[in-house]
C-alpha cells in the first residue's frame, strides 16, 4: 500500500474514469465537534518545523487509538512511514479520520484530493508569504490488509481545531467506511516542497507537558513549605539534600 504513496507516476497509470470517482467523493462545509484526544502527534525536522496530529479511529471511539508502527519505505533513503493499524475491522464499520498540521508559520490548504486508490493528499501553503508558497504535502493511505479502500467518503471542517498545534494550524477530517473485512490501517507520509519524505517523529503532546508542567509548580510550593517548618538542624532523609 505504501508505495502508493510515491509520487504521481501511479496516478498517471490510473484510468481516468477511477480517477473522476475518487474526486467525485462528497465534501461537506458545516463544522462538526470531533474529539483530538485520542490522536497522535508527530514532528519533523525541517525551517518550518512542522507538526502533524492524527486521528484514526473506527467510531465511536475506542478506548486507544490504534497501535502505532514503521513500515519499511520503499527507497532505503527514505525514512520510514508511520502507520496505525486497527486489527480486525470490518466491513461497513465507520470511521473517522482527522489530520491537523502546524509550524512556525500560519498555513493554508491550498489542494486536497484523491491522487491514487485509497490515497488522500493534501498541499499545505505558507499563509504568510506574499505569493502563498507550498510548504509540505501529507499523504494519507488508507486500506485494509485484504485490499479493501475506503468509500462513502465525507469530508468535513473539524471543530474546535486542534488545540496541541495552536495559533496558525490547519485541519482536516472524513467519515468513511472500508468495503472489506481485515485490519484496517492508516499510513502517513509528510514531503518537503521538493518531494522528499519527512522523518516522522512520535512526540509528547504539548498540553499533556503544560499540565505536567501545572502539577510541578502545585507541587514545590508544598516541598518548600514542608522543608521550612523542619527544625533547624534536622537531618534531611536520605536522597535529598538541605537548601
Amino acid at each position: 500500500m505504501i508505495e502508493s504513496m510515491l509520487g504521481p507516476a501511479c496516478v498517471q497509470r490510473l484510468p481516468s474514469v477511477v480517477l473522476l470517482m475518487l474526486l467525485a467523493a462528497r465534501t461537506e462545509a458545516v463544522p462538526i465537534a470531533v474529539d483530538w484526544s485520542n490522536t497522535f502527534m508527530f514532528s519533523a525536522p525541517g525551517v518550518q518545523n512542522p507538526l502533524l496530529q492524527v486521528g484514526f479511529n473506527p467510531q465511536p471511539e475506542p478506548p486507544e487509538g490504534g497501535v502505532l508502527s514503521f513500515g519499511a519505505p520503499p527507497n532505503p533513503a527514505y525514512p520510514p512511514d508511520p502507520i496505525i493499524t486497527h486489527a480486525g475491522a470490518t466491513s461497513g464499520t465507520p470511521f473517522r479520520l482527522l489530520l491537523g498540521v502546524g509550524a512556525d508559520t500560519p498555513l493554508y490548504v491550498d489542494t486536497a484530493g484523491f491522487v491514487g486508490p485509497g490515497v488522500y493528499a493534501l498541499t499545505i501553503g505558507d499563509l504568510a508569504s506574499p505569493t502563498g508558497s507550498i510548504l509540505f504535502e501529507v499523504r494519507l493511505a488508507l486500506g485494509t490488509s485484504g485490499g479493501g479502500l475506503p468509500i462513502d467518503w465525507v469530508a468535513f471542517n473539524p471543530q474546535p481545531e486542534p488545540p496541541a498545534l495552536g495559533a496558525g494550524a490547519v485541519s482536516f477530517a472524513a467519515d468513511f467506511t472500508f468495503d472489506a473485512f481485515s485490519d484496517a490501517t492508516l499510513a502517513i507520509r509528510l514531503m518537503d516542497v521538493a518531494g522528499m519524505p519527512l522523518a516522522l517523529t512520535p512526540v509528547t503532546e504539548p498540553t499533556t507537558l503544560a499540565l505536567c508542567a501545572a502539577s510541578v509548580l502545585v507541587i514545590a510550593p508544598r516541598i518548600t513549605r514542608r522543608r521550612r517548618r523542619a527544625r533547624p538542624g534536622a537531618r534531611q532523609p536520605d536522597g535529598i539534600s538541605g537548601p
